[in-house]
């Protein structure tokens, strides 16, 4: 569906609970609002919104990765993984301890996501915790410098 503007109450929640993430080739934006339990797909070469779509609302600070055909979102404890042909849920997991960061290899095989004093590996089409490594004091996680 097309659509030219942000559905009401987009945007209006705390700020940490917005998320964008950039698809592979540069060519969608893709943001969440998950106090509102919206996300949005802009096109990057029209500067426009192009569709959003209903998600189960959420708390807390949002996070967000893109790959070529999934979005991940993190927020509190929920891992969602958003299927971006028809823009909905495909899958939902619970973490232990509250996402403080969401990162996809440069290969796209893992997804790693930053918890409380650890990160967590995990399969990007299940979801699933492959394994986890303890970090003391680690408080976000961030994406790798991708090479020039």
């Amino acid at each position: 569906m097309m659509a030219n503007t942000l559905p009401h109450p987009f945007g209006e929640g705390p700020a940490n609970g917005h998320a964008m993430a950039l698809s592979p080739d540069g060519r969608r934006l893709l943001v969440a609002d998950v106090t509102s339990g919206t996300v949005a797909e802009i096109s990057t070469e029209k500067v426009a919104v192009r569709r959003t779509a209903p998600l189960p609302p959420g708390a807390g600070p949002a996070y967000a990765v893109a790959g070529r055909d999934r979005l991940f979102l993190g927020a509190g404890t929920t891992l969602r993984t958003v299927d971006l042909g028809g823009l909905g849920v495909a899958a939902e997991r619970s973490v232990r301890d509250p996402i403080t960061g969401l990162v996809r290899s440069l290969d796209g095989a893992r997804l790693d996501l930053g918890q409380a004093s650890a990160v967590s590996w995990h399969d990007p089409a299940t979801g699933k915790e492959l394994g986890p490594a303890a970090v003391s004091g680690l408080v976000g996680l961030r994406a790798p410098a991708t090479p020039a």
